[in-house]
């Protein structure tokens, strides 16, 4: 037999692994603004101002995932800023600081976030959406209901 022959179920199996891996995994990309007012102590400021740009990336995401009136509900307003203060430095995929006209400091930024942890996390608080597009769905396949296995033939 020709090694050639040999290789190429390796070749496909490398190729298969990797198209398995790249798509896997969608992210969320959502960008928000925040201003705080300039103040003697720049640190409370700028916390200030990054906590209100989350926010805003937050609600971004809450109004893309659950649909643009998602923010009329009580239960959702509220969890907003719990969940903007759980956005860690690691999800800042892009930040940008400037002071506007009326003294205030402006953080604009961008989140990249993994869209089933966000919906984890938006589930944990209750607010999740329930379609039937977030669910896994598992197939099982028998014997009974297809044709069986001959253990004389190969696969």
């Amino acid at each position: 037999m020709n090694p050639m022959f040999r290789l190429i179920p390796l070749y496909f199996t490398i190729g298969l692994c990797g198209f398995v891996q790249t798509a896997s995994a969608t992210d969320l990309m959502v960008n928000g603004e925040g201003a705080a007012p300039i103040t003697a102590d720049i640190a409370i400021t700028r916390e200030a101002s990054l906590l209100a740009a989350k926010r805003d990336a937050v609600i971004a995401a809450i109004r893309r995932i659950n649909g643009a009136d998602a923010l009329d509900d009580a239960k959702v307003r509220g969890a907003v800023d719990d969940i903007a203060k759980q956005i860690g430095a690691e999800y800042i995929f892009d930040q940008s600081t400037r002071r506007d006209a009326a003294n205030n400091f402006v953080t604009t930024l961008k989140l990249k976030l993994d869209d089933q942890e966000f919906r984890k996390l938006l589930s944990d608080y209750g607010i999740g959406v329930k379609t039937a597009r977030s669910y896994p769905i598992l197939v099982v396949m028998d014997e009974f209901f297809t044709t069986p296995t001959d253990a004389q033939k190969p696969l």
